[in-house]
């Protein structure tokens, strides 16, 4: 089994013995408007919301709150997308550098060949 199908079952079972507050109420179904607070209220005062939590976690369902959430507008914790990283680190020139000091080309000094470097005799 996978893991969202193993922490599925494991909240069916919790979901046996406890009736949560979720069940047979259609505000958690809804995909669309803000997440009322007390749904939310509700969610935090479960006894399976470890169990809902874990099964969101490793599903990502696509409809519904679940444990307090909606999945599909979070994305998954850890790094961030890539574009993002690249526009955080990028390196700004507005206190330290002059105005289109980082357009110009920077001019490059040749270097001297070794073959060209005159010798000095030793004494």
């Amino acid at each position: 089994m996978t893991r969202a199908a193993d922490a599925y079952a494991a909240l069916v079972i919790a979901t046996e013995a406890v009736t949560p507050p979720c069940r047979d109420d259609d505000r958690y179904l809804t995909d669309h408007g803000p997440i009322p607070t007390d749904v939310t209220a509700k969610c935090a005062a479960c006894s399976v919301l470890a169990l809902c939590r874990t099964y969101a976690l490793a599903e990502r369902p696509k409809a519904g709150i679940w444990a307090g959430e909606r999945w599909t507008e979070k994305r998954r914790p850890g790094r961030p997308r890539k574009d993002l990283r690249r526009a955080e680190t990028k390196p700004t020139c507005t206190d330290t550098c002059t105005p289109g000091a980082d357009d110009a080309p920077r001019e490059r000094t040749p270097r001297p060949l070794a073959s060209t470097i005159a010798r000095t005799p030793q004494t």
